[in-house]
């Protein structure tokens, strides 16, 4: 289990406010109300008003150009650029679609009548190093395009083809979960990657034949040629090795996995999750929070491992990760959170507590230092393969290399 500096938030309040730093500071064992939903909005009193701008009812992603300082919000049927001070530029109808869950991506063959389809944003990415923008739907089996970074209307490439593995690589409906992000690959692809993880969709028979061969998790190329395509494909018969890690074909339509959160820290890529304790149909179980690990040097995931990412006090368990950040403590936070030590970069999160109907209690914060979870992982991967069963785990993935030692 992962030890935790930890804020308690009660959530029967109605105010943001913090309690014993000047109203403003959050440290161990402090109490920040929260909303119920366990999120807090914050307020910013700016000198100068300006006009409020209304971008829609349903937002999932912003992200800033880093360079320009332009800003991209993704949603239901809209993609928004805004330029560094906010003012409203390119407003792009992303949708409805024609086009259905039955429908191999365009100019693929169709199974059933294409109607009109709302697309939901769920990938909206900056890449830094070759200047365009990442933008994937949920219509067209979660296909991706490029998109121009001084105008979002404009798009640079999109896939075809059939091959699925290569086109569809985010969710497809409008609730299910992806998370991508872009860090280093390995050597061989001299450069940096698309990190991407995707809820499994193909809960029905229909769906599932179109589904079944999307990742639950993958490496995606950047390079112009193959863009979007999975990085790496080993086509050796007896091997089969790609870039990728599916669920296992029996559980995947049963166990759903909702990715919440993925980045980059010390020559790793980690995503976050929330999924059930158990692959056992027979008993629901309880929520839990998990921390995958991958090798940015590793081609195939050998090196998958996943941990469960504990938030606990006084023993009450905060199972439900709601979101998380990276981010570097200062030398005043360090000194409260972590007794003076300098962690490098730490993992914040907030966790919400459910009822055995999986209803939210309550809500808390804690804070994690990124090396002492890499120690974690090395110890569990080293106790796993010593045979010990408690800490080996998992059964929810395409058998591995290690086995059950994928899933600590």
């Amino acid at each position: 289990m992962m030890a935790a500096k930890i804020v308690v938030v009660r959530t029967n309040s109605s105010r943001c406010r913090g309690r014993g730093d000047g109203g403003g500071g959050v440290g161990t064992n402090k109490i920040m109300p929260l909303p119920a939903l366990g999120l807090c909005v914050i307020l910013l009193s700016l000198a100068s008003p300006g006009e409020a701008i209304y971008l829609g009812p349903k937002l999932s992603h912003m992200v800033v150009d880093g360079v320009t300082g332009v800003v991209f919000v993704g949603g239901e049927n809209h993609l928004y650029q805004l330029d560094s001070e906010l003012n409203l530029f390119v407003d792009v109808k992303t949708g409805p679609r024609n086009d259905s869950t039955k429908c191999f991506p365009p100019p693929g063959f169709c199974y059933a009548n294409r109607t009109a389809t709302n697309n939901y944003n769920k990938v909206l990415v900056v890449d830094s190093q070759r200047r365009y923008l990442i933008t994937c739907g949920s219509v067209f089996q979660g296909s991706c395009e490029a998109r121009s970074l001084t105008n979002a209307s404009r798009v640079l490439h999109t896939p075809e083809g059939t091959n699925m593995k290569n086109s569809a690589v985010a969710a497809n409906t409008a609730n299910a979960s992806t998370v991508a992000f872009i860090a280093p690959g390995p050597p061989a692809l001299m450069g940096t990657v698309l990190y991407v993880a995707t809820t499994y969709t193909g809960t029905s028979r229909e769906n599932r034949v179109f589904r079944d061969v999307v990742p639950a998790i993958s490496t995606r190329s950047l390079q112009e040629h193959n863009r979007f395509s999975l990085a790496q494909v080993d086509n050796n018969f007896l091997k089969g090795r790609q870039s990728a890690l599916f669920l296992k074909s029996e559980i995947a339509s049963t166990y759903p996995i909702d990715y919440v959160h993925g980045f980059s820290s010390g020559g790793f890529s980690y995503f976050l999750t929330v999924q059930r304790d158990t692959v056992n149909l027979q008993n629901r179980g309880k929520k839990t929070t998990k921390i995958i690990q991958i090798c940015q040097e590793d081609s195939f995931f050998f090196s998958y491992a996943d941990i469960p990412l504990r938030c606990v006090k006084n023993g009450v368990d905060y199972n439900v990760l709601e979101t998380a950040r990276l981010f570097f403590p200062g030398s005043e936070l360090a000194q409260d959170m972590f007794a003076g030590r300098i962690p490098g970069d730490s993992l914040v999160g907030v966790f919400s507590r459910t009822d055995p109907e999986w209803k939210t209690v309550d809500s808390a914060i804690c804070v994690y230092s990124m090396k002492e979870i890499r120690q974690k992982f090395l110890e569990n991967i080293k106790l796993c393969h010593q045979g010990n069963s408690s800490v080996s785990g998992g059964g929810y993935l395409r058998v591995g290399p290690r086995g059950n030692c994928n899933h600590q």
